[in-house]
């Protein structure tokens, strides 16, 4: 505002200057019309005329050239408040585009906090639904651990009653076997994926001259399928691979790198070690 401010000032002073210019040179021709007669008079005259039209005009040229600096100030200030502007606008902008990454991550943050301080019953809750499953459903599941859970606790109670130790690992085989038959088979698997437990069991280790070994089962392999029946953990292959009613070769589907395949050998130890099994652990099978 100070710059315009100026840049007014100095047209109106300007605008003054030649405006007394031609008063002056009006007065002196005027005068100079009293002052001669005849043809010298009017020769006179004539050359004060002349004179002051030149005088006229180089104030003029003069004006304009000023006017033509004026103007070219002006548009680079115009220009200069244009960038400051501008870099002004796009350091805010870049400011804020940095700070997006650390806002993201205090939010990431915060969400985190936020399911720390749920209760377990919640963030089950939660888990489920964000496993697929409606809040009536994951309701009902969580309600149905939860008495599976007690069951546990009341069996490994009454073994200590009569002088016993429970069978931890049969009753979470049982407990498991329960939750799978009450969900169903898709429901089950998409349960275990929403609680992060395996839905298959991974080979950590082939021993040498086992069945396994030469069937062709390698490490990095996950049975999914022992018999025809799906497997989501160790105590449910264990438990398949130690029936006795089982005779003939079987039949294990693997996931290899993804792919499926398969192999058949004896009923039996597998004569593998295995990388945990959801609800049951590692081991030797």
């Amino acid at each position: 505002m100070v710059k315009f401010g100026v840049i007014g000032v100095i047209f109106v002073l300007l605008a003054a200057a030649v405006w007394a210019t031609f008063q002056t040179d009006t007065e002196t021709g005027n005068n100079a019309s009293f002052s001669y007669s005849g043809a010298e008079g009017i020769t006179e005259r004539l050359a004060l005329l002349e004179q002051g039209i030149e005088s006229e005009r180089q104030h003029r040229v003069q004006l304009q050239s000023e006017l033509d600096e004026l103007k070219q100030q002006n548009a680079e200030l115009s220009e200069w408040l244009a960038n400051s502007t501008g870099t002004t606008r796009n350091g805010a902008s870049a400011v804020e585009d940095g700070d997006l990454p650390e806002i993201e991550n205090n939010r990431n943050q915060n969400g985190d906090r936020r399911n720390n301080n749920q209760d377990p019953a919640e963030r089950q809750l939660n888990a489920l639904v964000s496993g697929g499953f409606d809040e009536y459903q994951a309701q009902e599941i969580i309600r149905l651990s939860e008495e599976i859970q007690v069951q546990i606790l009341n069996a490994q109670y009454e073994a200590s009653l009569n002088g016993e130790r429970a069978n931890t690992g049969e009753l979470l085989a049982e407990a498991s076997q329960q939750l799978r038959t009450s969900l169903g088979e898709q429901d089950y698997e998409k349960y275990l994926e929403a609680t992060n437990q395996s839905t298959s069991v991974g080979i950590r280790n082939v021993l040498e001259s086992s069945s396994a070994q030469l069937a062709g089962l390698q490490e990095g392999d996950d049975i999914i399928s022992y018999n025809g029946e799906r497997v989501f953990n160790v105590n449910e292959l264990n438990r398949l691979s130690s029936s006795a009613d089982i005779s003939g070769n079987v039949v294990v589907e693997v996931l290899r790198d993804g792919i499926p395949t398969t192999v058949a050998l004896p009923p039996g130890p597998l004569g593998i070690t295995t990388g945990g099994g959801g609800m049951g652990g590692g081991g030797g099978r």
